[in-house]
């Protein structure tokens, strides 16, 4: 079972750098040096606050963790210049974060997933999925093995990454990777900027997605419904797989998700083969068919 950890990057450097150098700014810049001179100042509290964040249970078919979520989130917006708002659904609802920058002529919206996938705790080598653990692979353990398991994997004190934190460490629970990491770094990225007095020049929106794995359902009717909140220059969204190298990623592009919906019909009881076969319509075979022309080899 994959337990999406998400590398200990010293100083959480890839992640708050990546993020940092994305954002457009006013004339001044952040160079290199700087860059990791306030990722070193700030990784201390980068690793609190991803830890705070990881043991919020985020699964959205407990609507009352998810509420206790955003409030986290509303707290962690706020205390950055942003005002916080929910949009309204049927489900859990959105969070909007709007900061706007002085003389800004673009806005940015940015997404960003606040839940996850439904978790089975007694899978877990730890506590619980909900109690970030610090662990490193024991020597000769396959890079393959991802699951923390003991025989593996040896948990080391959290203290440890406040003292000389080793990039091939990792954070084991649920969502560090898909979709609190981005949050975090999202949030230190801010913070960084914001201590070195650097304003991004562009308008920023962040909605919060809080029903993402579960397909967003009531989201579009949301964009619908709140679209003139929602109205921006440019859309980024903090999510998908790091690549192989390690190295901070830029992709131009994502993919969607499209739904149908099939019905087939056939004999409401069992008809003899020898009298019917071949000539009643089989809604197995029917749907094995229409499925099979979807795709081709490719």
């Amino acid at each position: 079972m994959l337990h999406r950890p998400v590398r200990a990057v010293a100083l959480f450097a890839l992640g708050l750098t990546s993020s940092v150098v994305m954002l457009p700014l006013h004339a001044q810049s952040l160079g290199p040096e700087r860059i990791a001179e306030l990722t070193e100042a700030e990784a201390p509290e980068a690793f609190d606050r991803f830890r705070r964040l990881l043991s919020l249970p985020n699964d959205a078919m407990f609507p009352d963790d998810i509420t206790a979520l955003s409030e986290h989130l509303t707290e962690e917006f706020e205390g950055r210049g942003f005002t916080v708002e929910p949009l309204e659904m049927p489900g859990s609802d959105a969070l909007l974060a709007t900061r706007a920058a002085a003389g800004a002529e673009r806005t940015v919206l940015i997404y960003l997933q606040a839940d996850g996938q439904p978790v089975d705790p007694t899978a877990w080598y730890q506590d619980s999925p909900w109690t970030p653990t610090l662990k490193t692979r024991r020597p000769g353990t396959p890079v393959s093995s991802v699951d923390g398991n003991p025989e593996g994997w040896e948990t080391l004190p959290w203290e440890r990454l406040y003292e000389d934190p080793d990039p091939e460490w990792r954070m084991f629970a649920r969502s560090a990777s898909d979709s609190k990491g981005p949050i975090a770094q999202f949030l230190s990225a801010l913070t960084i900027l914001d201590e070195a007095g650097i304003e991004p020049d562009f308008d920023m929106k962040v909605v919060i997605d809080t029903e993402e794995e579960m397909g967003s359902p009531y989201l579009p009717g949301a964009v619908s419904r709140y679209s003139d909140r929602l109205a921006a220059d440019f859309l980024v969204i903090f999510d998908g797989p790091p690549h192989d190298s390690g190295e901070p990623t830029l992709k131009f592009g994502a993919r969607g998700i499209a739904t149908i919906t099939l019905t087939t019909y056939g004999p409401r009881v069992a008809q003899h083969s020898g009298h019917w076969g071949n000539y009643v319509p089989n809604p197995v075979l029917r749907l094995s068919q229409i499925l099979a022309s979807m795709k081709d080899e490719a």
